[in-house]
């Protein structure tokens, strides 16, 4: 029995590796481009909700629970020069305070995960509380990741941003390997020792 176990375990871990490395260079002959982070470029961002972050949830990217789908609190609103019609929903972004006394010097940038749409304010000037407004570029980030570069007090912080290596893909982080491979290798691990 301890035998069969045994070659059971080694077994299902050649599967799991088999469906990893298909999954990772995507049955479908589609292999994922080499990405490379862009230029720094200016932006402003401010925050919104609490520290809790329950005011992230859900959102234009239609994501729904962050927390449970992988995103956590490090997320944004983008105004729609960024967001670009829901294209940018997924991207990552890495964002550094700049030019602020507001600023925290000792962390060089965030990343946060674009999860939502920071729409226009009309009624109020771009400079004055319509700063979602074309053609600003703006990050409303969840206050968790807003008080990661800067003092929360500040409210609307100078900031300067990049497209980031690590991106998501339609609201799951890895999801094929979190839920579906893992729990497989545990499994054959667990046979391994049986």
């Amino acid at each position: 029995m301890a035998s069969f176990l045994r070659s059971f375990g080694f077994s299902c871990l050649l599967v799991v590796l088999i469906l990893a490395i298909a999954e990772k260079s995507n049955a479908s002959g589609y292999t994922r481009p080499i990405f490379r982070s862009g230029a720094w470029q200016l932006a402003h961002a401010t925050f919104y909700g609490d520290e809790s972050a329950s005011e992230t949830m859900g959102g234009a990217c239609g994501y729904g629970n962050l927390r449970i789908n992988g995103y956590g609190t490090d997320t944004a609103a983008l105004s729609s020069t960024l967001f670009n019609d829901g294209y940018a929903c997924g991207t990552c972004y890495q964002i550094k305070c700049h030019d602020s006394p507001h600023c925290y010097t000792y962390v060089s940038f965030t990343t946060v995960t674009a999860t939502n749409l920071c729409p226009p304010n009309w009624s109020q000037d771009s400079n004055n509380g319509g700063w979602c407004n074309p053609p600003r570029a703006h990050f409303d980030m969840s206050k968790p990741a807003f008080m990661k570069i800067a003092d929360w007090k500040a409210g609307i912080i100078p900031v300067i941003y990049r497209s980031s290596d690590v991106y998501f893909l339609e609201g799951t982080v890895n999801r094929f390997i979190i839920f579906e491979i893992y729990p497989l290798v545990v499994t054959c691990v667990l046979s391994l020792f049986a």
